[in-house]
């Protein structure tokens, strides 16, 4: 499967028939992301099935045309149900989705169950929006995509003024705030070994390679200090000792060439005198 896939889920069929079909936009949309993409849509009879097989394979994207409900019994409606959050979160586990878009209404809280289970970037409506306005907002975000060929560019685009009520929630935005608060002394401790050895940019902790390779840098400052000072002390020792060999050599030929007492004082006494 190319891994630049993008999933498109809008079901045209539901067993309950008070539910509005919103399929009719998926083929606009791809349409326009096909430039940089490759569609791989899932229309008509939707069910859970098909969904979870269509995410058995790596893709980069999600694009999700539908309805969802809120609250403790709230999914996203198939063609044979609702699937809740949680679920979804671990199909898009298994794709290993870069992004997903979830163009339903009132998005948000499936954010927060999403990306505890896999942190992507997902884009979606924070409000009870209309169905035009869903349609309107995912036309214009497939629009953008065929101008840019980036979700986040393509976003960036949309959002202009901060009129719209898409929102795009960056990964892991929820984890922090999700942590279990019962997570075992294993996972707390193998938490902290992780930050011990790779940081903690956010806690302003530094990763154990950094500071072993600073440490073995100032050791290597430190061991090249030492060498030039030892070669400054050996340079000084041999220049002192060749002084003052020069000076024993002077002295001595001073004193080879120095006349004696009687010479200096009485050059003119006979030998057997002197």
């Amino acid at each position: 499967m190319s891994e630049d896939r993008v999933v498109i889920v809008a079901p045209s069929v539901y067993d309950r028939p008070d539910i509005i079909t919103l399929g009719s936009q998926a083929s606009e949309v791809e349409a326009c992301i096909k430039s940089f993409f490759n569609p791989d849509p899932l229309l008509g009879r939707v069910t859970e099935e098909k969904f979870r097989n269509s995410l058995n394979d790596p893709a980069v994207g999600c694009w999700i045309i539908g309805h969802s409900e809120v609250g403790a019994d709230g999914g996203l409606w198939l063609s044979d149900g609702k699937v809740k959050p949680v679920i979804i979160g671990h199909y898009f586990f298994k794709a290993n989705l870069s992004w997903a878009y979830l163009n339903t209404c009132n998005s948000e809280q499936f954010i927060i169950e999403l990306q505890a289970i896999h942190p992507c970037y997902i884009l979606a409506n924070i409000a009870e929006i209309d169905d035009a306005e869903a349609g309107r907002n995912g036309l214009l975000l497939a629009q953008a995509m065929a101008e840019t060929g980036d979700i986040l560019a393509a976003y960036n685009w949309v959002a202009k003024g901060g009129q719209s009520r898409l929102r795009l929630f960056p990964p892991q935005i929820y984890n922090e705030g999700m942590r279990n608060s019962e997570e075992s002394s294993f996972d707390k401790d193998l938490r902290r070994l992780k930050q011990i050895v790779f940081g903690d940019p956010d806690a302003g902790l530094s990763s154990l390679i950094t500071i072993i390779r600073n440490i073995n840098l100032r050791l290597l400052r430190i061991e090249i200090a030492l060498l030039i000072l030892g070669i400054i002390l050996a340079i000084f020792v041999f220049y002192a000792s060749i002084t003052r060999w020069r000076q024993d050599q002077i002295i001595n030929f001073l004193r080879s060439i120095q006349p004696t007492p009687t010479e200096q004082f009485h050059p003119y006494l006979p030998d057997e005198f002197r």
